[in-house]
C-alpha cells in the first residue's frame, strides 16, 4: 500500500468517525444500501399434465437489490421503512420422463423464473448494543413485494407444448427477520425472508394444434430467501 492510499484511507476513517458523532442522538436517519440474496422457494405442488413431480432439484442464482430507507429512532427502538428495487432468479429442474412417456431417461425439463419488482417493508428494530460509533440491532416485520411483469420473465426448456406462459401474483407478502451492525455511517445487514402466499396464479399452455389450457401446469411455491447488504446511513 503506497503513501497516497494510506492517507486516503485515513481521511475516509476520520470522515466516518466525525459523521457518526454528528449522527448520535438523531431522531431521523436516511440511507442507501445495496446487496445480494439467494432465493429459496418452497415448492408446495408441482405437476405437469396431471403427473405429480416429486423428483425435482431447485437451483438458486445470485439475486440483487438496491434500496433507499428511512429510519425513525426512539432511543433503543426504531421503525424503518424502505423502497427497494430487486431482481431474483430461480430455477427448478426435473426428469422429463416423470411427466412424458416420449422422452429419453436423461432428458431434463427446466422452469426458470426471473422476478423484478419493488419491495416495501416496515421493520421494528431494537438496538442490542450502542457504544459510540458502534451498534448492533435486530429487526423484524412484514414486507410487500410488487412484481413488475414487463421486467420479469419465465423460460421453459424441454417441454412438448408449443407455448407456455405463467401469470404471477402481482402482490406478494412475506415476513422478515434480521440482524444489523453499524460502524459510524456504514451499515451491514443480514436478513431471512419467509413467503406468506403462493406467488403463482396460473399457467396458460398451447399445444401443437392450437388448443389452449390452464390446467396442464401447477407450480405452487412460496418465495423465501436470505440476503446480505451494505449501506450508508446519514
Amino acid at each position: 500500500m503506497n503513501r497516497k492510499t494510506e492517507v486516503g484511507l485515513l481521511i475516509l476513517l476520520l470522515f466516518v468517525a466525525l459523521r457518526a458523532s454528528a449522527q448520535e442522538g438523531q431522531a431521523l436517519n436516511v440511507g442507501l444500501r445495496a446487496g445480494f440474496s439467494s432465493s429459496i422457494y418452497s415448492v408446495e405442488k408441482l405437476s405437469i399434465e396431471n403427473h405429480p413431480i416429486i423428483d425435482f432439484t431447485t437451483k438458486s442464482e445470485v439475486s440483487v437489490h438496491y434500496a433507499t430507507f428511512l429510519r425513525v429512532n426512539m432511543h433503543r427502538h426504531y421503525l424503518q421503512t424502505e423502497v427497494a428495487y430487486s431482481i431474483s432468479r430461480y430455477s427448478v429442474l426435473f426428469p422429463t420422463s416423470s411427466w412424458s412417456d416420449f422422452t429419453k431417461p436423461s432428458d431434463v425439463s427446466t422452469i426458470s423464473t426471473k422476478l423484478t419488482g419493488i419491495e416495501v417493508p416496515i421493520y421494528y428494530g431494537y438496538h442490542i448494543r450502542q457504544e459510540n460509533v458502534y451498534g448492533m440491532s435486530f429487526f423484524m416485520g412484514p414486507k410487500l413485494s410488487i412484481v413488475l411483469p414487463e421486467l420479469s420473465s419465465h423460460v421453459f426448456e424441454n417441454f412438448t407444448q408449443a407455448s407456455i406462459a405463467e401469470t404471477i401474483s402481482r402482490y406478494n407478502y412475506s415476513a422478515v427477520v434480521g440482524m444489523g451492525v453499524n460502524i459510524g455511517m456504514l451499515s451491514f445487514d443480514v436478513a431471512f425472508e419467509a413467503g406468506l402466499n403462493n406467488i403463482s396464479r396460473y399457467f396458460t399452455t398451447t399445444d401443437s394444434k392450437g388448443n389452449i389450457s390452464t390446467n396442464d401446469f401447477i407450480f405452487d411455491r412460496r418465495k423465501n430467501g436470505i440476503s446480505f447488504s451494505v449501506g450508508l446511513m446519514f
